[in-house]
């Protein structure tokens, strides 16, 4: 069975040659379909850089330079040493993750020039291409430690970074709307307990509610307070899913003042009351389970 296809991690010690060459390459690893409800990693800084290919799924990422609340496509995130960053699946969704860590001349010249930036630390892959078997062979080549193998390992990781270069280029640009809405997604996602006024979203996002609702609309095929509702609903899954709280004590951790009120919209949404729901997850097998 192919190897990288098992979660795991390899780590290497860059030689002489590789720090001459300028592309140290330090560890590699994939971490399967990580991700339930709330896995978004607390915030870190790292004292290297950090290729981290965001592979099947959906995921968030949040830097103190870049943020995008909602990545359904094959992506890479850069991360960059001294800068604060977390990432993780966004609720109630898995993901599949894959990364790299490594050091070196040659990225820390492209951040000199420009070329990487820790405001674009989110590079999508376009239709067609894949980042995937860059990081593949890098974790081969770190495996297999013989001779020779550093340096491919490094010449892979050459090719992901021009790959990374050529792919910015090619991603259309956003305007400031198109933020504004990815911004309100990542809030109502990561709020979903808290009471949320979606024309007070509007103001923050300079645009009329009228305006912000047609265009919130439009990306996620709801209205913000029906998202926002939708996510308070996706938190509740979780609960049921993966602790022992009452119906009462999971409405309450979600904002819900009323029980009855709360397993009624609960039906109405998910389909089935609470108790059913929670009964259902609890007949899967532990690797079975759909929320997992």
């Amino acid at each position: 069975m192919d190897k990288m296809r098992q979660p795991g991690q390899t780590y290497g010690v860059p030689g002489v040659l590789s720090r001459h060459v300028g592309i140290e390459l330090l560890g590699a690893g994939w971490s399967g379909k990580a991700g339930r409800y709330g896995h978004m990693r607390e915030p870190r800084v790292l004292g290297c850089y950090a290729l981290v290919g965001h592979l099947s799924g959906e995921s968030c990422f949040e830097s103190e330079a870049c943020r995008r609340p909602r990545i359904q496509r094959p992506a890479v995130f850069v991360i960059f040493p001294g800068v604060w960053h977390r990432y993780g699946a966004n609720p109630p969704h898995t993901w599949e993750e894959i990364w790299v860590t490594f050091n070196g001349a040659i990225p820390d010249r492209f951040v000199a020039k420009g070329l990487l930036s820790p405001a674009n630390a989110v590079i999508d892959v376009p239709a067609g291409q894949q980042a995937e078997p860059c990081f593949r062979d890098m974790h081969a080549y770190l495996q297999d430690g013989g001779s020779g193998s550093e340096q491919l390992a490094g010449a892979a990781l050459f090719k992901l970074l021009m790959l990374l270069l050529a792919w910015q280029k090619q991603a259309p640009r956003k305007g400031h709307g198109a933020r504004a809405i990815e911004d309100a997604i990542w809030f109502l996602h990561h709020h979903a307990a808290d009471p949320v006024d979606p024309v007070a979203l509007a103001e923050k996002a300079g645009m009329s509610y009228a305006s912000f609702r047609k265009k919130f609309k439009r990306q996620t095929g709801l209205a913000p307070h029906q998202f926002h509702l939708h996510a308070r609903m996706q938190m509740a899954r979780h609960f049921l899913a993966t602790t022992n709280l009452g119906v009462k004590e999971v409405a309450f951790k979600i904002g819900f003042s009323d029980p009855y009120y709360f397993s009624r919209l609960f039906t109405r949404i998910v389909g089935q009351s609470p108790t059913a729901y929670r009964h259902d997850m609890q007949s899967w097998g532990p690797q079975e389970r759909p929320d997992r």
